[in-house]
């Protein structure tokens, strides 16, 4: 097997049941299980991408399809347009993936549903509150970049738990509006209106708004039945479709939660900016406008969006998206920007976990980013210190020239130091299910099992990696 080969689906589940293991090392499964996913929609003709409230997402399988979980299990619409028994597919989401595996090794001659096992072993792992909120968050931001409608009920469910942690409810809500199913308006609407969280209010507000512009834009720019919010300026302009400019052409194959807008064309990148940090603009439209800055690129906009991260104070909720962009960008001078994020210790813990990501994804600085990163690996905020950690691992496999250094003190250490060997002992990853010589392969980490196949990369300072391939977390597509 080879490091881009994903390892055996039981392993990759074995992994994702067990809260005990190394954060990397779930992270990884994670991600392995996205490809899982991935591949087995493009490659399976039984799994279709069907037109669902006018948007085509993932969510139905034909009717000749043999899977191990059987058909109450996707609790999905028929063609004929009938449910399938809600009571039985309750009684199948209750089993556990140690379970799901054991179906999927038995060779009776029926097809799994890899899809489906994938969406149940994620889904599952969002409810165990054992893996901690930084995982639980990545868990419900990957089921929304599948845009599977087979989701909505685990995502509905952890969002609409109010004694659940605020970041883990906030991806849920955002990974809903990726899905943009109708179904979650009601959910999304109460949340919106009752909800004490700020941070959650505003990422469900952003969502209905997300979910009404695609229902407008679906409709020719007529206004939708669907609209929950007050009148906005944008109900009144027509977004032409022309493409005329990067700021329309986005880089990145993330599902974001706000589309950049026409308008901005004509627009200087301060001028972009100046909305970006309007505190008086509709958060929706500051979110557009930062995805502008975003995909059109250079230092001028990195600049625009620094300055964002560390001068906004009116929402914790646009910073954290701020800081994820600049990790998409990796561009070298958001270092001190997203620096002095972290830094903060009064900031919201969601906007120093991604400004702590973004820094490890910065490899023309890493030498700076790795020494500021090392400072937060015992601060006291568990999911600043987890993702200091899984942005060390990450970087590790591509910092300097992807040199493979047995330094003893890399991020794979920091995570299993307590079950460290000696040097020449063998090891066994439960995630790859490989045993290596360590040094050998200890750089096949979770940036690479973020890998997605349609991502880019610097081919020139890339070893052993198939050419086009993401090196980091954040969604890079092919240019």
């Amino acid at each position: 097997m080879t490091m881009w080969e994903a390892p055996p689906l039981p392993s990759l589940l074995a992994t994702l049941s067990d809260p005990t293991l190394p954060v990397g090392m779930r992270m990884r499964a994670t991600y392995y299980l996205r490809q899982v996913y991935d591949n087995y929609v493009k490659n399976h003709p039984d799994v279709i991408r069907e037109e669902l409230d006018g948007e085509n997402v993932y969510g139905t399988a034909t009717a000749t399809m043999s899977t191990t979980t059987s058909a109450a299990s996707r609790n999905i619409t028929k063609r004929d347009g009938e449910k399938e028994d809600s009571n039985a597919a309750s009684n199948i989401c209750n089993r556990n993936s140690s379970d799901i595996a054991n179906d999927y090794e038995k060779d009776d001659g029926a097809e799994t549903d890899l899809s489906w096992t994938v969406l149940h072993a994620l889904t599952t792992a969002l409810s165990n509150i054992h893996h901690g909120c930084l995982l639980r968050h990545e868990f419900a931001y990957v089921l929304g970049q599948l845009r599977d409608v087979r989701s909505v009920q685990s995502l509905e469910r952890t969002l609409l738990n109010v004694h659940d942690d605020t970041m883990v409810r906030h991806e849920s809500a955002e990974a809903l509006g990726a899905i943009g199913s109708i179904s979650c308006l009601p959910t999304l609407q109460k949340v919106a209106k009752e909800d004490a969280s700020i941070e959650v209010g505003q990422t469900c507000l952003l969502a209905l708004e997300f979910i009404r512009w695609k229902e407008k834009k679906k409709r020719g720019g007529v206004k939708s039945d669907y609209a929950t919010m007050s009148e906005q300026k944008e109900e009144e302009e027509e977004e032409e479709e022309i493409v005329v400019c990067a700021c329309m052409l986005p880089p990145y194959s993330s599902v974001d939660p706000a589309p950049p807008h026409p308008k901005h064309v004509s627009l200087s990148s301060h001028e972009i900016g100046t909305i970006l940090r309007d505190v008086n603009a509709p958060l929706f439209e500051r979110f557009r406008a930062m995805f502008s800055l975003r995909n059109r690129g250079g230092e001028d906009c990195v600049k625009e969006l620094g300055n964002a991260l560390v001068m906004d104070e009116s929402s914790a909720l646009l910073r954290h998206e701020v800081a994820y962009v600049l990790g998409q960008m990796q561009h070298p001078h958001s270092v001190e920007y997203l620096a002095c994020s972290l830094e903060r210790s009064n900031e919201h813990r969601m906007v120093r976990h991604e400004s702590a990501e973004a820094l490890g994804a910065i490899e023309e600085r890493w030498g700076e980013c790795e020494s500021i990163l090392r400072k937060f690996l015992e601060d006291e905020d568990d999911v600043v210190r987890e993702s200091c950690v899984v942005a060390l691992d990450a970087a590790d496999y591509w910092g300097y020239n992807n040199q493979v250094v047995d330094d003893g003190d890399d991020a794979d250490d920091l995570e299993n130091e307590d079950e460290s060997k000696s040097d020449g002992e063998k090891q066994l990853d439960p995630v790859v299910g490989d045993v290596f010589e360590k040094g050998e392969q200890r750089h096949v980490n979770f940036s690479l099992h973020k890998a997605q196949s349609n991502g880019k990369a610097n081919t020139s300072t890339m070893m052993l990696r198939p050419e086009g391939v993401l090196h980091n977390h954040f969604n890079i597509a092919a240019s």
